[in-house]
């Protein structure tokens, strides 16, 4: 009998204690981050929630979403490092809870489970649950969006909700909180629409599969949420914050480099590798296994090609923007969870061991969990001398690693090998 797995819920109660511990026990060390937290402290001084100021200048960088929940966790608990970061760490626990639940539903408990906990413990995404910025916020209500959307082709109501969640994502973030995840259910219905029912459909087919995907009521809905901020500000500052936010902090951002933030188009491999660690080295094999699966088959078709694409979507944008930024690809993760999920539960559980396939997976991981404690150690030398003993910390991502091929050698499934090093890292 396979193993149920972990239930969501667990999951979110889990990673929210992991995520809020020492939380605020170090300073607000990235640039954004104490730019955030300042925004969000003036804007609760000056009782404006419309303008983001820091030092009384306005901030055009972001949208409002982020500086709201800092403002509620500031009322609570007060100005410090642990509220700036609080709402981070819950839509972190959230985007865990709902990978897991939505795993659960569609690819069975124990696919679902090994998912969330891939995601949970994934290096950048858990940096991202523990930081002052928006990444957190962006993670959750795209997939949120892109999942509501996927269940949209069988009761209305959700595709609505998928426009509601969009909304949120353009408050967190701006227009790529719509670009993207609209743009991976486009696609997605483009290309299995012709397979719905099990029969091949025609151009009609194909234009209603998209038409269904815009309600009017979830419009509304999406206006109703993001747009009543965008008006304000763009009134009070006769335009000049919106229009700074979307062509310089959008447009520009994409067609051109900006504060040196460039790097080649395969500028994201080695920080997937780094960031996903240490699931990456098994990326291949889970995307050929989503590209394979059936179009037509149980009660949910199709599902883990959404996740192929929205994946490759954020993947293949982001490469070709001109600002590279290693965060910007973290929508992608939940995506990237459930079909490793699904491929650890779906592959032959007793591997044959030899150099190759999994083994060289395992191996390739030891580059990243060797090389960053090294890194690590390096860096705090250099930086802060006094602090340089915290490299003890990273030494984990080694043991992951270490663990990993012991289980592989010893031919244990897959799944139980991914469970246990998930824990591990946890």
């Amino acid at each position: 009998m396979k193993p149920r797995g972990p239930r969501p819920v667990v999951l979110f109660l889990l990673f929210t204690v992991l995520f809020l511990a020492g939380l605020g026990a170090t300073s607000l060390w990235d640039v954004d981050e104490t730019r955030n937290a300042r925004a969000a402290e003036e804007m609760m001084i000056n009782k404006d929630l419309v303008i983001p100021t820091v030092n009384g200048e306005v901030r055009t960088h972001k949208p409002p979403l982020h500086y709201w929940f800092m403002i509620l966790a500031y009322k609570v608990f007060g100005v410090s490092e642990f509220s700036a970061r609080l709402f981070a760490a819950f839509f972190g626990a959230a985007s865990v809870f709902l990978t897991a639940w939505v795993g659960s539903l569609v690819l069975g408990p124990a696919a679902g489970g090994l998912s969330g906990l891939i995601l949970g413990v994934s290096f950048l995404f858990t940096v991202a649950a523990r930081s002052a910025t928006t990444d957190a916020f962006l993670v959750f209500f795209t997939n949120a969006a892109v999942m509501a959307g996927f269940f949209g082709s069988r009761r209305k109501g959700w595709a609505v909700l998928a426009w509601v969640f969009m909304g949120f994502a353009v408050l967190a973030k701006g227009p790529v909180g719509v670009v993207l995840p609209l743009g991976a259910l486009v696609l997605f219905r483009l290309m299995d629409s012709r397979y719905e029912r099990g029969r091949l459909g025609g151009r009609g087919s194909r234009i209603r599969a998209v038409a269904d995907l815009f309600p009017v009521t979830g419009i509304l809905l999406f206006l109703a949420v993001a747009m009543p901020w965008y008006v304000l500000a763009g009134v009070r500052t006769g335009g000049d914050l919106v229009s700074s936010f979307i062509l310089k902090h959008n447009i520009e951002r994409f067609l051109s480099p900006m504060e040196s933030h460039k790097g080649p188009f395969f500028y994201y491999l080695p920080i997937l590798l780094a960031g996903f660690f240490p699931w990456a080295a098994f990326l291949p094999q889970a995307f050929a296994s989503g590209l394979r699966s059936p179009r037509f088959r149980g009660r949910f078709p199709g599902f883990l090609r959404l996740q192929v694409i929205w994946a490759g979507i954020v993947l293949v944008f982001f490469s070709i923007s001109g600002t590279k930024l290693p965060n910007y690809i973290l929508p992608s993760f939940p995506a990237l969870a459930l079909l490793l999920g699904a491929w650890a539960e779906e592959v032959d559980p007793y591997p044959r061991v030899g150099f190759g396939g999994r083994t060289f997976s395992w191996a390739f991981n030891l580059a990243p969990g060797a090389l960053f404690p090294v890194f690590f150690w390096w860096a705090m030398r250099e930086r802060w001398p006094a602090l340089v003993y915290l490299f003890v910390f990273a030494l984990p991502m080694t043991a992951v690693v270490i663990v990993g091929m012991i289980l592989h050698f010893r031919r244990a499934p897959v799944s139980r090998s991914f469970r246990v090093v998930a824990l591990v890292a946890a």
